[in-house]
């Protein structure tokens, strides 16, 4: 396992096991909490869609496109999903740490 192909595919492979389980938690707190469950607009839905369609086109395209191509495409595709996945987590982590401020 030595060829970079296959380690980027791997790694692309694991990202979006980690981004699936990341939104079904998120989807049992939505169901699980006492209010109801936010209705997102279609714009909303479509832009998650890419956000999950891009990982997995990357696990294919790590392993067809040239060094080059290849590169770009990763930084790029990386550059993208990471800080959008990232910027829900770190908006409700700092929303938990301030309640437990207040309530303390």
């Amino acid at each position: 396992m030595h060829d970079t192909k296959e380690r980027l595919s791997l790694l692309w492979i694991f990202a979006l096991l980690n981004y699936l389980y990341a939104d079904v938690l998120a989807l049992f707190a939505f169901v699980g909490s006492p209010n109801s469950a936010p209705h997102l607009p279609q714009w909303a839905l479509l832009g998650s869609a890419v956000l999950m369609e891009i990982p997995i086109a990357m696990i294919l395209a790590s392993r067809l496109l040239p060094f080059r191509a290849n590169r770009l495409a990763n930084i790029i595709a990386g550059g993208i999903v990471t800080p959008c996945k990232r910027f829900p987590d770190l908006r409700s982590a700092s929303g938990r740490m301030g309640q437990a401020a207040r309530s303390s």
